[in-house]
C-alpha cells in the first residue's frame, strides 16, 4: 500500500517530483505517476483503488492547477474528497500543498481542501519540513487522536537513523544528505554533520539552505569567521542573509548585521518567521525573538515543531514564557 498519494497538473511535474524525493528521504513511501496518458477503465479503477488505500493524499496547488479548467487530477480530488467525507473529523488524511502564490481562498480547489492546514512549499526548508510532518502523521497512525499528544520530535534518535537509512540507500540525493547534516548537527554530531551536509554540496553545489546550516554548525562551533565564509555562498537569499545576521553579530559587527536581519524581515517576513526568529534569539534579543516566534506561529510555519531543540534559540530557555512556547511548537502539524 502506497502511504501518500501526489496528485498534481502535468505542467507542476518537475516541482511534484522534488516534493516525491523529499519524502522518499524522509523515509516515506509515495505513488508517484509520471504517465502522459491517463484515463480509460482499467486506470481510473488502479488510481481510485491507490486513493482508497493511501494513508494521506497530497495535493499540489499552483497557478498552473488554477489555471486548468479540466484535468485528470481534478478527478483525483473529487475521489480523494469523497473518501474523506468517510472519515472521522479528527483524521489527518489531505494535506493541501502551495508551490507558488496560490491562495487558499481564491484557488479553484474543493472546499474540503480549505478546511485544513496547507503547507506552503517556497524552499528547501519548508520542503524538509513538510516532509518531516508527513513523516509524523504516518508514525501515529493507524490513529490519531483528538486529544493531539505531542507528536515524535523529528530531533529523536528515530528521525536520525531514518536520516542515515535514507542517505545509505540514496547515495547519489543530495536531499538526503543535507537532511541528514541537518539531524546530526542538531544531535550534537558535529564532525559527522559537516561531513553530510559537505557530500550534499559535491552533489549538488546549489542545494539551498546547505551552506546556511553549514554556517550554524560553524556558529554552534564557535568559528563565526568561517560562519560569515559559508553564510555569503548560500544560494537562496532569505537563510543567506539570516545567517549574515548571526555571524556578523557574533564578530560583533552591529550595524552590518542589522542590515542583513532588516532586508531579511522586509523582503521574507511574511514567510520565513521562523528563521527570522531563530536570527533574532541568537543576537539575543528576547521580547523580539517571542513576538516573531508567535508569528511564525500565526502563519503556521511547519519548522515551529523543532522550536523546543533548536540550539538557534538556547538565550530564551531560562526564560518563564519558554516552557508554554515549546510546548505550543510541538502541536503544529
Amino acid at each position: 500500500m502506497s502511504a501518500v498519494f501526489l496528485s498534481y497538473a502535468s505542467e507542476d511535474a518537475a516541482a511534484a517530483m522534488r516534493i516525491r524525493d523529499a519524502l522518499q528521504a524522509a523515509g516515506v513511501e509515495v505513488w508517484f505517476d509520471q504517465s502522459e496518458l491517463r484515463g480509460g477503465d482499467a486506470w481510473d479503477a488502479a488510481i481510485r483503488k491507490r486513493i482508497k488505500e493511501c494513508a494521506l493524499f497530497v495535493p499540489v496547488i499552483s497557478a498552473n492547477s488554477d489555471a486548468r479548467d479540466e484535468g485528470y487530477f481534478r478527478l483525483e480530488w473529487k475521489w480523494a474528497v469523497d473518501r474523506s467525507h468517510l472519515m472521522a473529523d479528527d483524521r489527518t488524511f489531505i494535506l493541501p500543498v502551495a508551490i507558488d502564490g496560490a491562495a487558499e481562498g481564491s484557488s479553484r480547489v474543493p472546499d474540503r481542501f480549505r478546511e485544513v492546514q496547507w503547507s506552503r512549499l517556497a524552499d528547501a526548508e519548508s520542503l524538509a519540513a513538510f516532509a518531516a510532518r508527513a513523516r509524523r502523521l504516518l508514525d501515529d497512525k493507524p490513529r490519531e487522536s483528538v486529544s493531539r499528544s505531542p507528536p515524535a520530535n523529528v530531533e529523536t534518535g528515530d528521525a536520525l537513523e531514518r536520516a542515515r537509512h535514507a542517505a545509505s540507500l540514496q547515495p547519489r540525493n543530495a536531499f538526503a544528505h543535507r537532511e541528514l547534516g541537518i539531524l546530526l548537527a542538531r544531535a550534537g554530531h558535529v564532525r559527522e554533520a559537516v561531513a553530510a551536509l559537505r557530500t550534499a554540496l559535491q552533489l549538488d553545489a546549489k542545494a539551498g539552505f546547505t551552506h546556511y546550516y553549514l554556517s550554524i554548525v560553524r556558529l554552534l562551533e564557535g568559528d563565526a569567521l568561517e560562519a560569515r565564509g559559508w553564510a555569503q555562498k548560500e544560494v537562496l537569499t532569505a537563510p543567506r542573509l539570516l545567517a549574515i545576521a548571526m555571524a556578523e553579530h557574533t564578530l560583533g559587527h552591529a550595524a552590518e548585521s542589522d542590515a542583513a536581519l532588516a532586508r531579511s524581515i522586509e523582503d521574507h517576513g511574511g514567510d520565513c518567521a521562523y528563521q527570522i526568529a531563530a536570527a533574532i534569539a541568537w543576537r539575543g534579543e528576547k521580547d523580539r525573538a517571542f513576538k516573531w516566534i508567535e508569528r511564525a506561529w500565526a502563519q503556521r510555519d511547519p519548522a515551529l515543531p523543532s522550536l523546543p531543540v533548536d540550539p538557534l534559540f538556547k538565550s530564551l530557555h531560562a526564560d518563564a514564557r519558554w516552557p508554554a512556547f515549546a510546548r505550543k511548537a510541538a502541536f503544529v502539524d
